[in-house]
Order: structure tokens, then C-alpha cells, then sequence
């Protein structure tokens, strides 16, 4: 019996291992594909926000995410917004929590609407109200959100305001 119990632990966590790209889990009603962005951003039909479907530095291929993720420091993501001259801005911390799917793991994100997601930290927009160094990121390795110090470095993802 005691192997029946190992055996079952093993299979429920295979489950959440492959919860991958043709993998529709249980929040892929929830987004919509842009039509006039092949592709490259979806529409959070709860929300209403328009996200890129690749964080900053790779580029959508009309399947997938390709080239390498960019890491940079909070500055620098924030200075995006400043000098982006479309509607594009760094999310704020409650937006990019918004994205986080805890049925999957490592990301903890919806991999079939938003593949190749890197796993690591993803800045916010959002600073930490006592601690004028540190900023809000999400986690997606198994999405939860982290004070940090604005000098380190984590992957962007960008979001708009549906028009």
C-alpha cells in the first residue's frame, strides 16, 4: 500500500511538470490572442489588460518566444515607461500577479498563452513603501512576489490598457 501512495505523489507531481505548452490548463478561457498583433499579445478577458506575450528581449515568431530574455535593474525598467513612446509600461504589482497560475510550476504561468516564459523574477512597477531601495517582483518559479533591491536584476514583461 505504502507504494500505491508513492506512485500517486509521483503522478499528481508529473501532472503539474507538464503543464507545458499544449497543455490548456484550467485558466486558458481566460485570455484571448489580439487579432491585429499576430500573435505577439493576448487580452486578459477578466482584466481587460493587453499583455506581450515574450518579456523584454525576446521576440514572437508567430508560435513561440524566441532569442534570449533581457535582465535588468528596477530603473531601467521603469525607465521604459518614460521613454516608450506607445501605450506599453512596466505592470504594476497587482497586474503582474494577475498573471500567475499556481497550477503549473517553474513558471508559474499560463504556458500556453505566454511560452518560454522565464521562471526567475519579473519586476513590478511597484516600489516598497518603507523601504525606498527595494521594489515589488513576482517570483515565477511559483508565483509569489518578493521585496528586492532595485540594483539586482529580473526579466520585464509589459502590459497596456485595452483601447
Amino acid at each position: 500500500m505504502r507504494w500505491l501512495s508513492i506512485v500517486i505523489l509521483s503522478l499528481s507531481h508529473a501532472a503539474n511538470a507538464e503543464c507545458g505548452v499544449d497543455y490548456k490548463n484550467i485558466s486558458s478561457d481566460r485570455y484571448e490572442i489580439v487579432k491585429e498583433s499576430k500573435g505577439a499579445e493576448v487580452k486578459d478577458k477578466l482584466t481587460g489588460l493587453i499583455w506581450q506575450r515574450c518579456v523584454v528581449g525576446m521576440k514572437w515568431n508567430g508560435n513561440n518566444c524566441t532569442a534570449s530574455p533581457e535582465l535588468m535593474n528596477w530603473q531601467k525598467a521603469v525607465d521604459i515607461n518614460s521613454r516608450n513612446t506607445s501605450k506599453w509600461k512596466l505592470p504594476n504589482n497587482s497586474q503582474l500577479i494577475s498573471l500567475v497560475n499556481r497550477t503549473c510550476f517553474s513558471p508559474a504561468i499560463n504556458r500556453y498563452w505566454f511560452p518560454s516564459s522565464p521562471k526567475g523574477w519579473t519586476w513590478s512597477s511597484t516600489r516598497v513603501s518603507s523601504f525606498d531601495e527595494y521594489a515589488w517582483v513576482v517570483g515565477f518559479s511559483y508565483g509569489y512576489y518578493y521585496a528586492v533591491k532595485k540594483e539586482l536584476p529580473a526579466f520585464v514583461r509589459l502590459v497596456r490598457e485595452a483601447d
